[in-house]
């Protein structure tokens, strides 16, 4: 008998997504059975991610020289590469995944604050436990759910990061709060939020970081024990009211303070987030994000209450748009990408990293 012919395989286009085709389907379990030829326009393989040397020997190529720290396949992918590479780190500079990227925790990002003035957003992120690619857990990613959590969770830390105002009262705090943890069902909770907002409570900043440990609360056991369809709607009227309280507090303390301005943008972009995620039924909703992907980003979070500060922010300009050019023929004033791509892309980026934030390279993205 014969030996098996193998089968014939054409991929058109060296792109990183033609060069994982083939990587895979020539992996050596499948004992030869596929035999691949790539097609490719040109000389040069890596589409998008394609690079090389010109004058000088400096690198030439389109993109940026950095990975988010949650790339999961495309780590994955490389390391398993290197891995098969087996090279020799005596006679290679780069021999393995980790000599190619090195962690980037510090972002920066610029906005105009008048003719002759900038403000700057800088933050270092904190290394993530694991390193990207490692298996992935129950954990992570996570589930919408999973995602509220967490949003209300990073709420109650910056809110806890203000300065109390000078002239907010020490008997403005509340006396001993409520003992969320022993409020076992979401109607309980959702009763002692409404009285917090009913007695104007939430008009103090110590007022309001209660309330906010009260979502938390609320939210971890909703993850725990699902509401049925529908009832995740209870949940607009907390947030609504936290919402404006939150920002009220923050607008009377922001003045020229860049801190409390950054701070405020960040508040109000999530509770805008949590707000459009509950509308739209994303907790139940089978197809999660998705679902909100007919909208533009920006379209997005105005529909559900942003303000004109935030939805002309570095912040969302930069990470929705800037970092992924998501603008319509490359014209700078039709910003354009769905909503859904980037609720999921901006949680996981901050929520889901691991290692650091932003990954850099050493050499070119080709090579």
């Amino acid at each position: 008998m014969s030996e098996r012919r193998p089968i014939e395989v054409v991929i058109v286009g060296g792109g990183c997504a033609g060069m994982t085709a083939a990587f895979e389907l020539t992996r050596p379990e499948h004992r030869g059975r596929y035999r691949v030829t790539v097609y490719q326009q040109g000389w040069r393989l890596g589409g998008k991610g394609a690079s090389g040397r010109g004058p000088a020997d400096r690198v030439e190529e389109h993109g940026l020289h950095v990975w988010m720290g949650f790339y999961e396949n495309a780590f994955r992918i490389l390391r398993e590469c290197y891995a098969e590479l087996d090279r020799d780190p005596t006679a290679c500079r780069i021999a393995t995944w980790q000599d190619a990227f090195f962690p980037a925790p510090e972002v920066g990002l610029a906005e105009a604050a008048g003719e002759d003035r900038w403000w700057t957003w800088t933050a270092s992120f904190s290394p993530m436990p694991g390193l990207p690619g490692d298996p992935l857990t129950a954990a992570n990613p996570f589930t919408v759910g999973g995602y509220l959590l967490r949003s209300a969770r990073l709420l109650l830390v910056l809110f806890q990061s203000v300065r109390k105002p000078t002239s907010e009262p020490e008997t403005a705090r509340p006396e001993a709060g409520p003992r969320w943890s022993s409020l076992t069902s979401p109607a309980a909770i959702l009763a002692e939020l409404g009285r917090l907002l009913r007695y104007g409570r939430l008009a103090t900043l110590a007022g309001l970081v209660e309330g906010l440990r009260g979502l938390e609360t609320l939210l971890d056991l909703w993850l725990r024990f699902p509401p049925r369809r529908g009832a995740e709607g209870l949940l607009d009227l907390p947030l609504e009211g936290l919402g404006r309280s939150a920002i009220w507090l923050l607008e009377g303390m922001t003045g020229d303070d860049p801190e409390v301005r950054r701070i405020w943008i960040l508040a109000d972009l999530l509770l805008t987030v949590m707000r459009g995620i509950v509308r739209h039924g994303l907790l139940t909703d089978p197809r999660g994000f998705d679902a909100i992907d007919d909208y533009d980003y920006r379209d997005w979070l105005a529909a559900n209450g942003a303000s004109r500060a935030t939805l002309d922010s570095s912040f969302v300009r930069g990470l929705a748009y800037n970092l992924s050019f998501s603008y319509e023929d490359g014209d700078l004033r039709r910003p354009r990408t769905s909503a859904g791509q980037a609720v999921r892309g901006a949680l996981r980026m901050f929520f889901t990293y691991r290692g650091a934030l932003f990954w850099k390279m050493r050499g070119g993205m080709g090579d």
